[in-house]
């Protein structure tokens, strides 16, 4: 025996549903009509074009795909079905009884019948799709503290689209926490009640004050500087960055949950991958000792990474920031197993050229790759002294 789905035994029920609010639509067209008290001759007129009602709209409410819509997910497309199917119903309930020549009922009524059925019924369908929109948290499959917080940048089509399914989908893992924009103008607006904070300029005050999980950029017509720009600040905060397709990506212009992805480096290049032949290469740092300044950068640690497989004597790993030398030890920990006797880190400035020549003494370094400089150019022209 077959089973039926459960989306297929639902629909009896708002057939169901329909019927009934077909008859309360037209018994309370006929009290607005007359008042409380309608005459006698009126009120069997009542129960006699009752199954009329019936018989003439629920037939019209299936043509029109009423029972063959997931109404958790109708749009405007949708919206204008109904009342198109409502309306329908409606005219010909009106011709059924005008054939018949011996009803006579107020044109009041059939007004009043269409706007109470069209808000009755079109407002029963209304509930379920709000439903998904204006009480999410009715949904308790995923605890918060399960969820990735995440702060979308774009407040356009694709940050909306985004915002809109993670909170229709609570199963998906995601809860939207805030949005940036670098528009300034939407700046302090709601979307889907989700506050645009602020913009990508001052991301790091932004992190700082909303402690998130993941940022996700939803900006898939942004330039590929302004990408990397954002993607590299998050790394430097440790804070993971994803992204949504960009526009060559895209399927009919449509963003949807599953396509939320890691960053490929490849992405932020601004051009084709070059391809390194490492063979010939091994050869110049094999058995030999690299010094690498501003290690703990997002380009020296990169170095970093790249240079431990060219299988040199050792690596020397120098930056002024304690904090990512740490994390980058730990990560060089793990590619070496824990044996890191080949690499090494040293706190040092490089405007100390005491530190300089004592790192020089000590290492010796046949090759040196100098990345410490400062990233944000234009503020530290400001601040001279610094």
């Amino acid at each position: 025996m077959k089973l039926l789905k459960p989306a297929r035994l639902k629909q009896p029920v708002f057939l169901l549903v329909d019927a009934s609010l077909v008859v309360i639509a037209l018994f309370l067209s006929f009290l607005l009509r007359f008042g409380m008290s309608i005459p006698q001759a009126y009120m069997v007129t009542l129960f006699t074009i009752l199954p009329i009602a019936i018989l003439t709209k629920v037939p019209v409410f299936y043509i029109f795909g009423f029972y063959h819509q997931l109404w958790q997910y109708a749009s405007m497309k949708e919206g204008m079905r109904l009342m198109r199917g409502i309306t329908s119903a409606s005219f010909l309930f009106l011709g059924v009884l005008w054939m018949t020549h011996n009803i006579t009922i107020p044109r009041g009524v059939f007004v009043i019948d269409w706007m109470l059925t069209l808000s009755l019924v079109g407002g029963s369908y209304f509930l379920i799709r709000a439903q998904k929109d204006l009480f999410p948290t009715f949904n308790f499959t995923v605890r918060d503290g399960e969820q990735t917080q995440v702060i979308i940048v774009g407040a356009g089509a694709a940050g909306s689209s985004l915002v809109k399914q993670m909170q229709s989908n609570r199963d998906c893992g995601y809860r939207p926490i805030a949005i940036l924009d670098d528009d300034p103008a939407k700046n302090g607006l709601m979307i889907h009640g989700i506050e645009v904070v602020g913009t990508t300029a001052v991301l790091p005050v932004i992190l700082a004050k909303y402690p998130v999980d993941e940022l996700i950029l939803a900006i898939p017509s942004a330039a590929v500087r302004e990408r990397r720009r954002i993607a590299l600040e998050c790394r430097e905060i440790g804070i993971a960055c994803k992204t949504v397709p960009d526009l060559s990506e895209l399927v009919g212009g449509n963003i949807n949950l599953a396509q939320i992805r890691d960053i490929d480096p490849k992405e932020l290049l601004g051009r084709k991958e070059v391809d390194t032949d490492l063979k010939d290469t091994i050869i110049c740092y094999q058995n030999r000792t690299v010094l690498i300044t501003g290690a703990a950068g997002s380009i020296g640690s990169e170095i970093c990474r790249q240079v431990v497989y060219l299988k040199p004597a050792r690596v020397i790993a120098t930056d002024i920031s304690e904090n990512g030398l740490y994390h980058l030890e730990e990560e060089m920990r793990t590619h070496f197993n824990g044996d890191t006797a080949a690499f090494e880190i040293n706190i040092m400035d490089v405007r100390d050229k005491r530190a300089i020549e004592r790192v020089f003494a000590i290492y010796k370094p046949d090759i040196i790759f100098h990345a410490a400089a400062y990233k944000h150019v234009p503020m530290m022209e400001t601040h001279v002294l610094e």
